[in-house]
Protein backbone atom coordinates (compact mmCIF):
# COMPACT_ATOMS: atom_id res chain seq x y z
CA UNK A 1 0.00 0.00 0.00
CA UNK A 2 1.57 3.36 -0.58
CA UNK A 3 0.25 6.58 0.37
CA UNK A 4 -1.12 9.04 -2.19
CA UNK A 5 -3.03 12.14 -0.58
CA UNK A 6 -3.47 12.66 2.77
CA UNK A 7 -6.54 14.51 2.19
CA UNK A 8 -9.49 13.04 4.88
CA UNK A 9 -7.40 10.98 6.78
CA UNK A 10 -8.24 12.42 9.90
CA UNK A 11 -11.83 12.42 9.45
CA UNK A 12 -12.25 8.71 8.24
CA UNK A 13 -10.10 7.60 11.18
CA UNK A 14 -12.41 9.25 13.34
CA UNK A 15 -15.75 8.00 11.69
CA UNK A 16 -14.29 4.80 12.23
CA UNK A 17 -13.56 5.58 15.54
CA UNK A 18 -17.48 6.66 16.20
CA UNK A 19 -18.81 4.06 14.51
CA UNK A 20 -17.19 1.12 16.93
CA UNK A 21 -17.90 3.42 19.82
CA UNK A 22 -20.96 3.63 19.24
CA UNK A 23 -21.76 0.34 18.73
CA UNK A 24 -19.66 -0.68 22.38
CA UNK A 25 -17.13 -2.42 20.82
CA UNK A 26 -13.74 -2.47 23.27
CA UNK A 27 -10.62 0.08 22.59
CA UNK A 28 -8.40 -1.94 20.97
CA UNK A 29 -11.26 -3.08 18.31
CA UNK A 30 -12.71 0.82 17.73
CA UNK A 31 -8.25 1.77 17.41
CA UNK A 32 -7.96 -1.34 14.60
CA UNK A 33 -11.24 -0.09 12.92
CA UNK A 34 -10.16 3.58 12.81
CA UNK A 35 -6.44 3.00 11.84
CA UNK A 36 -7.59 1.47 8.83
CA UNK A 37 -10.13 3.75 7.92
CA UNK A 38 -7.70 6.08 8.09
CA UNK A 39 -5.21 4.18 5.97
CA UNK A 40 -7.38 3.16 3.20
CA UNK A 41 -8.46 6.70 2.63
CA UNK A 42 -4.74 7.81 1.60
CA UNK A 43 -4.73 5.38 -0.72
CA UNK A 44 -6.40 6.97 -3.34
CA UNK A 45 -6.60 11.16 -4.12
CA UNK A 46 -9.69 12.88 -2.64
CA UNK A 47 -11.28 12.99 0.85
CA UNK A 48 -13.50 9.86 0.18
CA UNK A 49 -12.22 7.80 -2.79
CA UNK A 50 -10.06 5.70 -0.83
CA UNK A 51 -12.77 5.08 2.01
CA UNK A 52 -14.84 1.53 1.72
CA UNK A 53 -17.48 0.46 3.20
CA UNK A 54 -18.04 -1.62 6.44
CA UNK A 55 -17.31 -5.41 4.64
CA UNK A 56 -14.44 -3.24 2.71
CA UNK A 57 -13.09 -2.25 5.58
CA UNK A 58 -12.92 -5.62 7.91
CA UNK A 59 -11.35 -6.96 4.60
CA UNK A 60 -8.27 -4.69 4.50
CA UNK A 61 -7.57 -5.41 8.72
CA UNK A 62 -7.59 -9.41 7.69
CA UNK A 63 -5.40 -8.85 5.08
CA UNK A 64 -3.06 -6.65 6.62
CA UNK A 65 -2.41 -8.19 9.45
CA UNK A 66 -2.04 -11.58 7.73
CA UNK A 67 0.75 -9.59 6.15
CA UNK A 68 1.98 -8.84 9.79
CA UNK A 69 2.50 -12.34 10.85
Amino acid sequence: MQAVDGTGAGDAFAAGFLYGYLRGWDLYEVGRFANACGAMCVTAMGATEGVGDFVAVRRFIEEHEARMG
